[in-house]
């Protein structure tokens, strides 16, 4: 079965808080997996405690930091989508109050691998424009899906093969 996108969504929250609240619309379709990244900038060390659809927790896969901002992945498999496509609440809570910004990027697809992803890479840079990580896929016919975050406003813009699903900006941050 070939993978398909299903939806993408980018949400921000500009005020400081702990927590970001929004409403998601699941579709349709068999072998779902729903790829959740959240992200945010703080004066203290900033992480996430969990993510939940529905109420229902999301695996936490991944999360890098760089002290006073991070980029977390979470991810949920078809077994625990809702059972009536729809909207429903996906809310990130962090483990401090003053967050701001805070950033969510969600991708919804269909005919996915379940479980961890099979490969991951990360990166943390600073003063730099451009990013050059590599990445091996190990199974025929996979998607490369990436999140990056900068702690300035910017547009960024995808090399040849690549395509940008949602770019959002918030508080400072992009």
């Amino acid at each position: 079965m070939a993978i398909s996108l299903l939806g993408n969504n980018g949400y921000s929250g500009d005020a400081a808080g702990s927590t970001l609240s929004v409403s998601y619309t699941c579709h349709s379709g068999s072998n779902r997996k729903l790829v959740v990244w959240v992200g945010g900038e703080s004066t203290s060390t900033v992480t996430v405690n969990s993510v939940t659809y529905n109420g229902v927790s999301l695996t936490k896969y991944r999360e890098d930091d760089g002290g006073l901002n991070c980029i977390a992945m979470f991810y949920l498999d078809e077994a625990s989508f809702p059972t009536t496509p729809g909207s429903y609440t996906l809310t990130a809570t962090y483990a401090t109050s003053d967050v701001s910004p805070r950033l969510m990027m969600v991708t919804e697809l269909a005919g996915a691998a379940q479980g961890n992803p099979s490969a991951y890479e990360h990166q943390y840079l600073t003063s730099t424009t451009t990013n050059n990580d590599t990445i091996t896929t190990t199974a025929a016919n996979s998607w490369i899906l990436s999140c990056v975050g900068a702690g300035a406003n910017g547009t960024f813009t995808a090399n040849s093969g690549q395509t940008i699903l949602n770019q959002i900006s918030a508080g400072g941050g992009g």
